[in-house]
């Protein structure tokens, strides 16, 4: 046999040991439960890395009104801000030193004017005030920013709304109520790609590129709403509005439902993915819903409080945050960094033929990857390999085993690929056949 049929043998061995790995959901048990060290109820959670995330709480059991912000540095949650004069609704930063938290004061004379305060790395400082700026009294609900010269906030009275940008000068009213037309809109959330790339959602959805805000329509969705939104730099975005049961999936040109849904999603909280192939819901009760591309699955953990917000610096690094100081975390073996016993092999092929095959001693996205030269690096296919590379193989011996095996015979499998249109489009029927194993 020649070394094609052998690279076609070894891409039918990888589907032979796939065929025999249980691809699960997400369970309970994948999450685990982390001290954060207060009992607050903590509402808002942003990070610069795994090593770097912020929380805000407040303490609701003795309604003091007092506010915290804790810290994780990769190894234990502190306090590192208290307050009993301000409320804290809304965190967000662009980078470990340039941290923002939104809210409103509880003193008497300004009750309600939303505040600003700032992280520069060593120290929080209240660094606007709305009612020294404008004069009004609304109270800012959450923050977003992609540097200290691009700011969004949004003012909310319960009846009328207003966003607010900082362009590193000065604060300003950007769009309202009475720009948009219509009156009794709430904006509760706001997320960008970049400054040109806003969505802010509430009992609308409204996008900024840049220039202009405008409310966004669809001709098959009867209202875009969501009291949470999250998306992604392909331009995927994601809103919890549409009903009891949708989630709403923007692709860069229309909104629909995604596909999948449940019968009903109640409470959700807050909404977060790495790819559309795993979003993560975090409701009441303790529940957490999961879509893996295919279905929307319930996890159940093992406590009963509310789980307030998530945030994930990637698909295998995930804090969610909750009553009394719940905060769990999700993580995986990070497979791309994957030790291999050899650097090399000798591989006698069927027939007497031998060949020597380079073995790498890390794996690395910089390698070859038969699924990328086939679908694409950033494909929806590569993701949800990737996907259960991280989240499921990677959590068993054999599954490691495969992925050790895989990455070995990689540089081979993409080598005769590159000359052989005829096998490359042999090995796309055998992923595909992969794929629709998985979504299965």
């Amino acid at each position: 046999m020649d070394k094609k049929l052998f690279v076609r043998l070894l891409i039918i061995s990888f589907i032979l040991l796939l065929s025999n790995v249980s691809f699960g959901e997400l369970t309970g048990d994948d999450w685990s439960l982390m001290d954060s060290g207060t009992t607050y109820n903590l509402v808002k959670v942003w990070g610069n890395s795994s090593t770097d995330v912020f929380a805000i709480g407040e303490d609701t059991a003795d309604y003091t009104h007092d506010n915290i912000i804790i810290h994780y540095d990769g190894n234990e949650w502190s306090e590192v801000y208290h307050t009993s004069i301000y409320t804290l609704n809304g965190i967000w930063g662009s980078s470990s030193s340039d941290v923002y938290v939104a809210g409103y004061t509880e003193e008497d004379e300004t009750w309600g004017s939303g505040i600003i305060l700032h992280y520069d790395g060593s120290a929080w400082s209240k660094i606007m005030d709305e009612y020294d700026t404008f004069g009004t009294k609304w109270g800012f609900d959450t923050i977003w920013c992609s540097s200290p010269t691009d700011i969004f906030t949004l003012g909310d009275n319960g009846w009328d709304f207003q966003i607010i940008h900082y362009d590193g000068s000065a604060w300003s009213v950007v769009w309202t109520s009475e720009d948009m037309g219509e009156t009794q809109q709430s904006f509760l959330d706001i997320w960008g790609s970049s400054p040109s790339d806003v969505f802010v959602s509430g009992k609308s959805v409204v996008h900024y590129d840049g220039s202009t805000w405008s409310k966004m329509e669809s001709d098959t969705i009867k209202t875009i709403d969501g009291d949470n939104i999250w998306g992604l730099p392909s331009g995927d975005v994601y809103t919890d509005g549409g009903g009891p049961a949708e989630i709403l999936h923007y692709d860069g040109s229309t909104w629909s439902a995604v596909e999948g849904s449940i019968t009903y999603l109640p409470w959700r909280n807050s909404i977060w993915c790495s790819s559309p192939s795993n979003i993560i819901v975090p409701a009441d009760n303790g529940e957490i819903y999961h879509f893996d591309g295919v279905a929307w699955l319930t996890i159940e953990t093992e406590v009963e409080k509310d789980l307030n917000d998530i945030w994930g610096s990637s698909a295998t690094d995930v804090f969610i945050v909750g009553g009394y100081g719940t905060i769990f975390y999700y993580t995986a073996p990070d497979v791309s960094t994957t030790t291999v016993p050899a650097t090399s092999t000798t591989t006698t092929v069927p027939g007497g033929a031998t060949t020597t095959v380079p073995v790498n001693t890390t794996t690395t996205d910089g390698e070859p990857c038969p699924s990328e030269l086939i679908y694409g690096e950033h494909s929806e296919e590569a993701e949800l390999l990737r996907y259960v590379r991280d989240t499921i193989l990677s959590h068993t011996p054999e599954g490691r085993e495969i992925i050790r095996l895989y990455y070995q015979w990689s540089p081979v499998i993409v080598k005769a690929m590159e000359g052989d249109e005829k096998l490359k489009e042999e090995a796309k029927e055998v992923l595909d056949g992969v794929l629709e194993m998985i979504r299965g």
